[in-house]
């Protein structure tokens, strides 16, 4: 029977597992705050069911944005000095950390996926303090996005030297009231994935290009629960909003599908070598208004509805 490739986030970083498409199927209907991409492409877990995955190859189980479980039970020093060297010859080699669990596997997937995206990604850029990447990708859409993602070292530096996780002191010496030295297990380390879910070593904020207006503006895209690592959560937000006509069918996307809305056509004007016709981009934004979960105001749902001719249903 075939395999897929499948990989989802979690407190390693991220597992890559083989599968058939019944375990396949299986392990999206237990992870239901993860978005699916199949080849890269986003898919409605509710489609899942009744699709054929025959021709599938890749599943990626990405954090929406949220990761997934488990508690390493030993070090792995050989993965994680693969790893380190991975990130090393990368755009985040500044990010590096090997005092944190599972870290340098996940900025190892995040810049996999950038650069399966073409993404551009720019390292302590000129303006910008401090450890702070620039990601800028295009969207199917045509739109233009800039991520803005900060790592906290300082952070990064106290959680590792609590855990002790680079020096591998998964046991502590003390000493007893008699003088005698007895072994002690690391408390901290039988609760990492709490502690890498309530510390926040990243700060992510993502952009959009108003071609009409010659400036980037904000869209409001977080994570319900954010992932353990952060690279996993920038990760994700790489995927989505390369596939962004997709993502913006999702009901909680409505920052997205009103940047669509707002931006698209505009867009296409601008674009050199748009990927779809004017008449394509008109349908599918038709489509997206009628997905509204929250217009902003009557009137500019109104207009919206008069501009692009569309029927009360």
């Amino acid at each position: 029977m075939k395999k897929i490739k499948v990989e989802i986030a979690n407190v390693h970083g991220h597992e890559e597992l083989m599968m058939d498409e019944k375990e396949v199927k299986e392990l999206i209907r237990k992870s239901p705050e993860h978005w699916v991409f199949l080849d890269n492409k986003m898919v409605a877990r509710e489609h899942i069911v009744s699709m054929n995955l025959g021709d599938t190859t890749h599943v990626r189980l990405m954090p929406a944005l949220v990761g997934g479980a488990g508690i390493p039970q030993s070090p792995d020093e050989e993965e994680d000095r693969n790893n380190a060297l991975i990130v090393e010859n990368s755009s985040f080699a500044g990010w590096r950390h090997d005092g944190i669990p599972g870290h340098n596997a996940s900025l190892t997937w995040l810049s996999y996926i950038c650069e399966e995206s073409n993404a551009l990604v720019q390292p302590n850029p000129a303006g910008y303090e401090g450890h702070k990447v620039l990601i800028d990708l295009e969207g199917k859409s045509g739109s233009l996005y800039r991520i803005e993602v900060v790592f906290n070292e300082n952070m990064a530096d106290a959680l590792a030297e609590k855990l002790g996780w680079g020096h591998r002191e998964y046991k502590w010496k003390n000493r007893t009231l008699d003088g005698d030295l007895v072994e002690v297990t690391n408390p901290f380390v039988t609760d990492i994935q709490r502690l890498l879910n309530e510390i926040t070593l990243y700060k992510i904020n993502v952009q959009t290009f108003q071609h009409g207006r010659g400036y980037w503006t904000g869209i409001c895209i977080q994570a319900r629960h954010f992932p353990e690592h952060g690279a996993d959560a920038v990760a994700a937000i790489v995927m989505a909003l390369n596939d962004d006509m997709e993502s913006a069918k999702l009901p909680e996307m409505d920052t997205l599908r009103n940047s669509l809305i707002d931006n698209m056509l505009t867009s296409w004007v601008f674009h050199p070598r748009p990927r779809v016709t004017f008449e394509e981009a008109s349908d599918y934004i038709k489509e997206i208004v009628k997905i509204k979960r929250k217009p902003s105001s009557i009137e500019e749902n109104e207009g919206i509805s008069e501009l692009f001719n569309l029927e009360e249903e």
